[in-house]
C-alpha cells in the first residue's frame, strides 16, 4: 500500500513495532516484528508491504496487518 498515514507507533517487547495506520479512510492495527529501530514519524506517508491476518482474542477476530517492510513514500 502506498502513502499510508501512521497514526501512532510504539516499541513492544524491545524488538517489535506496533503501528496504527490509515489508508484511504480505513484505519488498521499493524505489527512489524524485529523493526523497533525503524520507528516512523506519526502522520507521515509510508509505503508498506504487509500480509493481512485475523488476530483472535477471547473468540473475537480482528483484521490486522503483519508488516514485512516499509519506507517513506516518495
Amino acid at each position: 500500500a502506498r502513502a499510508v498515514t501512521v497514526l501512532s507507533s510504539a516499541v513492544v517487547g524491545e524488538k517489535h513495532l506496533r503501528l496504527n495506520v490509515r489508508h484511504k479512510g480505513a484505519a488498521k492495527k499493524a505489527i512489524a516484528f524485529g523493526m523497533a529501530g525503524l520507528k516512523p514519524s506519526n502522520g507521515y506517508g509510508y509505503d508498506l508491504a504487509f500480509i493481512p491476518y485475523i488476530d483472535t482474542w477471547n473468540g473475537v477476530g480482528e483484521l490486522r496487518l503483519k508488516v514485512l517492510d516499509f519506507k517513506e513514500s516518495s
